[in-house]
């Protein structure tokens, strides 16, 4: 019968190596900067899972552009308008040709969003008409993103049997010690 403290050591091995097989979570949290920035012109930069300014002035009529300077991918949806997925590196565009509030976020990241104030605001989404049917989420983001959240299942249970087989080989390995050193 093997001795308990032997068992102990050998159920620690077990875990310790269960743990360090399991692979690390992806980021759930979101973005959000906790604090708005505002800025004027025609870019809106996505690092850090913020987008910088949160609050971007531009003309009517103005093109703005949305660069993903973060190594995550990120979306951009607005009611009624999106610029859709942006990989690292790549960026994308839309036209606001009318005066207005136009709020956007990133669907993959909570918490990660910003408006465009078009002229002096007046206009859609101003608080006077808001089409909230008009904001559909796009899919979950595929696998592979940041925040995929994707199950480990496969890979924890990997783990489980990789750290199972050695604790019973560090049981048995002990066992036979004790059995070649009683003597006869």
């Amino acid at each position: 019968m093997p001795r308990p403290r032997t068992c102990i050591a050998s159920l620690a091995i077990a875990v310790a190596t269960v743990v360090l097989a399991l692979p690390a979570a992806p980021a759930g949290a979101g973005g959000g900067c906790h604090e708005a920035t505002e800025g004027e012109g025609d870019t809106v930069v996505l690092d850090d899972a913020c987008f910088g300014p949160s609050v971007l002035h531009t003309e009517a009529g103005g093109t703005v552009r949305f660069v993903n300077q973060d190594p995550v991918e990120h979306n951009v949806y607005g009611a009624g308008w999106e610029i859709g997925e942006l990989m690292p590196g790549e960026s994308g565009h839309r036209t606001f040709a009318e005066e207005g509030l136009y709020a956007f976020q990133c669907t993959f990241h909570p918490g990660m969003s910003g408006t465009i104030v078009v002229g002096d605001g007046d206009g859609p989404g101003n608080g006077a008409t808001v089409a909230v049917a008009a904001a559909q989420p796009p899919a979950p983001a595929p696998t592979g993103a940041s925040s995929s959240g994707g199950s480990s299942l496969p890979a924890a249970a990997a783990g489980l049997l990789v750290g199972l087989a050695v604790g019973v080989g560090a049981m048995a390995a002990s066992r036979r010690r004790r059995v070649a050193t009683v003597p006869a």
